[in-house]
């Protein structure tokens, strides 16, 4: 359980990975989505060097409970995306939204710390914006679209969102 805030500041470094929409050589000039993981908890490292097997094996039977819960399910979602299996990405995402959720309601440290409730409110956007990812892929864009905006509307300064949901948007006026 992370304690302080100094940790907490720490805990998301901000690493990000991208994920094409669609995949293969014939669809390189396809807009292409941005998810984050935290680079420094839950397997980041292995998914830092795009060992994502292994990051999915690490975490998949892991205990989530507190803010780790988030971690896990954040990266595994991420991890899940990369490998290939949208609908387990899309299961872990809800998980990490709804873990994070839960710490900013039920959590009184964060609760009454200013510093501390942003860095979660952070952590929350990272999870809709991946989530909403995960909509794309599933072919539900707007779902996508909500959780993208709802991200923005949450930590206006987080770039992932902002450009995720720009490339939903082109990639809906390329298909219309």
């Amino acid at each position: 359980m992370i304690s302080n805030k100094t940790s907490i500041r720490n805990a998301v470094l901000s690493a990000t990975t991208t994920l094409a929409l669609l995949a293969g050589p014939a669809f390189a000039d396809e807009p292409r989505l941005t998810v984050t993981f935290i680079s420094d908890a839950a397997q980041g490292t292995s998914i830092n060097r795009e060992n994502y097997d292994r990051a999915v094996a690490k975490l998949e039977d892991v205990d989530r409970s507190g803010i780790q819960g988030f971690f896990i399910a954040n990266n595994l979602c991420v991890s899940y995306l990369k490998v290939g299996e949208a609908d387990k990405a899309q299961k872990s995402c809800e998980q990490a939204v709804d873990h994070i959720q839960d710490e900013l309601i039920n959590n009184r440290h964060v609760r009454t710390s200013d510093i501390v409730f942003g860095e979660y409110q952070k952590f929350l956007a990272i999870a809709l914006s991946n989530r909403g990812v995960t909509y794309v892929v599933n072919e539900k864009p707007e779902q996508a679209r909500a959780d993208f905006a709802a991200a923005i509307e949450i930590q206006s300064g987080l770039r992932q969102p902002k450009i995720n949901l720009a490339r939903l948007e082109e990639l809906a006026a390329t298909s219309a």
